[in-house]
């Protein structure tokens, strides 16, 4: 199966990964970016970036089961491989990512970074660290700590700029 998250309708599909046949759609939030399947494939979370929430999407019965208000519009969405946390780019000003706790209750932390805005973000294979684009004129690729919850590096990109996509391999 695979989902998408469609902006221009405001609607979460499912397709069968073979032949592209829809399965189901569902109406989430104004302006859906990114969707991440957890929990055995089960649920799902969608960023809803204008309404600075996270939707939880019941996969087996296609509908909405739960919001968790997160921040200035939410993006990108890396899972720890432990499923423990979520980490969620945030493109509000200034940068900072939403680490949900997703074991005890969706509860939601903070983490300040240096720059205007996040892009990208990717969680190490130990599910210690997450590696976040920051874009601005401090631009590069901030490291943040899950254990203290704090950003511990900050690479600046040559030229400064927009830095966006990220792939982390170990």
């Amino acid at each position: 199966m695979l989902l998408v998250a469609n902006s221009q309708v405001n609607e979460v599909a499912a397709l069968d990964a073979a032949s592209g046949v829809i399965l189901w759609t569902l109406p989430v939030g104004t302006n859906p970016s990114e969707v991440l399947a957890f929990a055995d494939d089960k649920m799902a979370f969608v960023s809803i970036r204008n309404e600075d929430k996270l939707q939880i999407i019941d996969l087996k019965n296609p509908s909405v089961v739960a919001e968790v208000p997160v921040g200035t519009q939410p993006d990108t969405l890396a899972l720890t491989p432990d499923g423990n946390w979520l980490i969620v780019g945030l493109r509000g000003s200034p940068a900072s990512v939403a680490m949900v706790n997703v074991k005890d209750g969706f509860a939601v932390e903070w983490v300040s970074l240096e720059g205007t805005t996040t892009g990208h973000n990717m969680v190490s294979s130990s599910g210690r660290f997450s590696f976040v684009n920051v874009e601005g004129p401090s631009a590069g690729v901030a490291v943040i700590d899950h254990e203290t919850r704090e950003a511990v590096a900050h690479y600046a990109y040559p030229g400064g700029g927009r830095p966006h996509g990220i792939f982390y391999e170990p």
